[in-house]
């Protein structure tokens, strides 16, 4: 099996998994249903998304405060949802679950990487990107972008040729390409979200009370665009 077909394989069942259930705690739509698309309503989806949420919230906190499930290295986590039909999952759970499929599939360890989205040297009181998906490509490219905050920015991946052998798998964006396409295609995602209505729950700073929902078209597209590339390998 070649690396796309392993890595559109991994995406299309964890979407798959994701759409079984309650899907995440950190997408609705706005509360003001003149701010959300007509088709959302009429279809009920956006009723449907915005009565999930708590309860998926719920779900997702239970195996989060597990001294068990995040004593786990990366591809047990991912099996634990997966195997378990745990029914919820935000960014970094679908992400694991990636990890572990393409694990599962046969992918070595060394070619899957979880990763986040962080904000390097952040001011003091300045949001910060909060966000997770999964890597897979050539071991020797993912060890390379361990702890290489300048050379993984965003801005600085978009479009860059070195990049095309490495496929980015974000069930939460719905988005599967090579990680030098991921940039842009996440800008574009975050745009069409803010148009119909949807928001993320952003979890901008450390303190207890540093999150709320946000228009993804915004504040939160401008930090995650500046923000660079966490990279763990499995």
């Amino acid at each position: 099996m070649s690396n796309e077909s392993r890595a559109k394989s991994a995406f299309s069942k964890a979407r798959d998994y994701y759409e079984s259930g309650l899907k995440s705690a950190n997408k609705k739509y706005d509360d003001n249903s003149a701010n959300v698309s007509w088709w959302k309503q009429l279809s009920g989806k956006a009723k449907a998304r915005n009565t999930a949420q708590p309860t998926a919230g719920a779900v997702i906190s239970v195996h989060r405060s597990s001294n068990v499930f995040n004593n786990m290295n990366i591809i047990d986590k991912g099996r634990f949802l997966y195997d378990g039909k745990v029914s919820a999952g935000n960014c970094g759970e679908l992400a694991q679950v990636c990890c572990y499929l393409l694990s599962k599939a046969g992918a070595p360890n060394n070619t899957i990487a979880l990763t986040g989205v962080y904000t390097v040297n952040p001011v003091v009181g300045a949001k910060v990107a909060d966000h997770a998906f999964c890597l897979y490509g050539p071991s020797d490219l993912l060890n390379a972008m361990v702890n290489q905050p300048t050379f993984c920015k965003l801005d600085y991946l978009n479009d860059a040729r070195a990049y095309r052998s490495i496929y980015a798998i974000d069930p939460w964006a719905n988005t599967c390409c090579t990680l030098d396409k991921y940039p842009g295609k996440m800008a574009t995602k975050m745009e069409s979200w803010g148009t119909y209505g949807k928001r993320v729950l952003w979890c901008y700073g450390p303190g207890a009370g540093d999150y709320g929902w946000y228009n993804p078209n915004g504040e939160y597209k401008t930090v995650f665009a500046a923000a660079s590339l966490g990279v763990n390998v499995c």
